[in-house]
Parts: C-alpha cells; sequence; structure tokens
C-alpha cells in the first residue's frame, strides 16, 4: 500500500510544475524615419522587437521534451525609447501581439492603446497565457501589429522580455545527470 502511494505521488509530481525560472532578453529594433510628415508606421519596420522564437530541433537536441515543461508564459514585456537622446514613444498608437500556428491555432499575448507624448518607458500588462502547446509547433510565430505614424528621426526601442518556464519533475530528473 505504501509503495503505491509513492508511485501516485511520484506520477502526480511527474506532470505538475516542480521548478520554475524566468528567462528575459532584450531585443533592440531602429524605427527608421519618417520620409514625410505623418507617414503611416509599417508593421514589418518591428521587425523582431516583440517576437522570441524557440526552436523546437534546438529543445529536442538539448534533450528537451512536451514533457519536461509543465507551462511556457510570457510574464513580463517592458518597451523603452533608448536613442536617440530624448527619442519617446509618441509615435505610436496601438500594439498588439498574437503567437499562432496551423496546428494550434492563435492566441492574443497582449494589446495595449496608451502611448503618450513623451513617454520613453512603459510596461505592458500581459495577460497569462500557457504558450506550452505552441513551443513544440514547428511552424509557431509570434506576429506583431502596431498603429502609428514614422518619427521624425531614426528612433531605437528596446523590448525586455520575460519568459516563464515551469519544468515537470520529467524534467528535472531527465536532466540531473548534465549537473555532475
Amino acid at each position: 500500500m505504501r509503495t503505491n502511494l509513492i508511485a501516485v505521488f511520484f506520477l502526480a509530481g511527474c506532470q505538475n510544475q516542480i521548478f520554475a525560472v524566468t528567462l528575459e532578453n532584450d531585443t533592440d529594433t531602429v524605427i527608421p524615419a519618417a520620409l514625410q510628415p505623418d507617414e503611416p508606421l509599417d508593421t514589418s519596420q518591428l521587425g523582431d522587437l516583440l517576437g522570441f522564437y524557440i526552436d523546437p530541433t534546438q529543445l529536442a537536441e538539448q534533450g528537451v521534451s512536451e514533457q519536461d515543461i509543465s507551462q511556457l508564459s510570457l510574464v513580463g514585456l517592458t518597451l523603452s525609447a533608448v536613442a536617440p537622446e530624448g527619442a519617446d514613444m509618441g509615435f505610436l498608437k496601438h500594439i498588439e501581439a498574437w503567437v499562432t500556428s496551423p496546428n494550434e491555432g492563435n492566441a492574443k499575448l497582449f494589446e495595449y492603446d496608451g502611448f503618450s507624448a513623451g513617454q520613453t518607458q512603459f510596461t505592458i500588462p500581459v495577460p497569462a497565457v500557457d504558450l506550452t502547446p505552441w513551443i513544440f509547433d514547428d511552424s509557431f510565430e509570434v506576429e506583431s501589429f502596431v498603429d502609428g505614424v514614422a518619427p521624425l528621426e531614426d528612433t531605437t526601442l528596446r523590448a525586455h522580455i520575460q519568459i516563464r518556464v515551469g519544468t515537470t519533475l520529467y524534467g528535472v530528473w531527465d536532466h540531473v545527470d548534465e549537473l555532475h
């Protein structure tokens, strides 16, 4: 009886989060200056600013599988105007991002409309979206959309992204040998 109870607790732990870590990354993108006044801002000008990509092939090569991760979520996003000196984000009106794949569908990561002239940094409220089903999909993408006008001079924006990764007991157990 005691052995069965231990086995039940062990198996329950294998599926649930045992350990979590927050990964952080900064990405800079230069938004080109307008060629004419009130020129619309092109979404493609954001480049990979709001994108992050986790390559399922690289995960597999490192021995990480779906059963190793209990949850992966975007938990923080801060945008800053970092150059030129005195730059702000008043040229932005709206920004949103979605995670997409043909197999898993679409889920909105965030949407923000609160930009104002003189604002040099802001943190976007990010709802908890579990990205785990998407990260093991070969066609997983993060798409961003913006509305606004191009800035008067080239402006560098920085995105500080925080991703929280929860690990299952399987994930810890499978990689315990790598810690020695």
